[in-house]
């Protein structure tokens, strides 16, 4: 389940732009693809709408959601994607 550290809101500031997406490499599609190509995300999206869409009620409102599972390593996947920038008392 992604539950990210980063609040791709408001923490627009602090995310790098790179050519790489995101969590490209923590997260797979239905066929064990990683994801980086808009034609990929979208086939993935469209089979979790499909097959993994949940809804519940908040008594005023349905609130839909879906669950998408990261790969086993992500966090070793993660940790190779952090870089130091000048961060006090650290090499």
């Amino acid at each position: 389940m992604i539950r990210p550290s980063v609040d791709l809101y408001s923490d627009v500031d602090d995310i790098k732009i790179s050519k790489e997406p995101f969590l490209y490499g923590q997260v797979v599609d239905n066929t064990g693809q990683p994801i980086r190509w808009e034609g990929r995300a979208t086939t993935f999206a469209d089979y979790l709408l499909k097959t993994r869409l949940k809804s519940r009620s908040n008594g005023l409102r349905i609130i839909y959601s879906v669950t998408i599972n990261l790969v086993p390593n992500h966090l070793d996947k993660r940790a190779h994607k952090i870089h130091w920038h000048g961060s006090p008392g650290l090499p």
